[in-house]
């Protein structure tokens, strides 16, 4: 946990999904292990500035620049979309996290691939997350065993489905999303349509 400054499109999880996740929380955290608070839990759609990026100028320089331009058309598209589901089918360990991997979403898709263009045509840098997940835990140690949070991750079942209605633009102060800013909620299925580009 660290200060430090990100701009991400989010989406936040229904309740049956979040008391789930909890549950998992609760069975996995052991010495090294760093529970994510239940608010902060959330699917990573899209990214916009990373955390991990060093764009040549500040953070919040770009946002003011571009920011409002990302926003609109992002809800533009978000609006174009009807609702969805995202199920979450597997428990994975990194180096980094233990997290709810969900199966891929072609809106997902199509929202990351319209952040990697907005971003691009800013000339910035426009990797976007190649997975679907909710991160559950972290680690504050490297003491923390993995070989055994991984045979834990492949015997525990997990299936378990999240209808989406509404994405949320975070800006992030403090990682991974302890302390963070709402600046807008983008409602999907509001009617509209797309910007044509040139």
């Amino acid at each position: 946990m660290k200060p430090s400054r990100a701009y991400n499109l989010h989406a936040e999880v229904g309740p049956g999904c979040l008391e789930r996740f909890t549950e998992l929380q609760r069975s996995f955290h052991r010495a090294g292990t760093v529970v994510c608070p239940p608010e902060s839990l959330h699917l990573s759609v899209a990214t916009l500035l990373s955390v991990r990026e060093d764009y040549g100028a500040p953070k919040d320089l770009i946002w003011s620049r571009w920011g409002a331009e990302w926003v609109e058309d992002l809800r533009a598209l978000a609006g174009s979309l009807r609702p969805f589901e995202v199920n979450f089918n597997s428990l994975r360990v990194s180096q980094a996290a233990v997290f709810a991997a969900a199966s891929p979403v072609q809106e997902v898709d199509q929202l990351r691939a319209r952040a990697a263009e907005l971003l691009g045509r800013a000339g910035l840098k426009a990797d976007q997350p190649s997975i679907l997940h909710c991160t559950l835990l972290r680690y504050d140690s490297s003491a923390v065993d993995l070989v055994a949070l991984e045979r834990s991750a492949r015997e525990t079942e997990l299936n378990v489905t999240t209808l989406l209605t509404s994405l949320v633009i975070f800006k992030v102060f403090v990682y991974p999303n302890l302390v963070r800013e709402v600046i807008d909620r983008l409602q999907l299925g509001a009617g509209a349509v797309p910007p044509e580009w040139s």
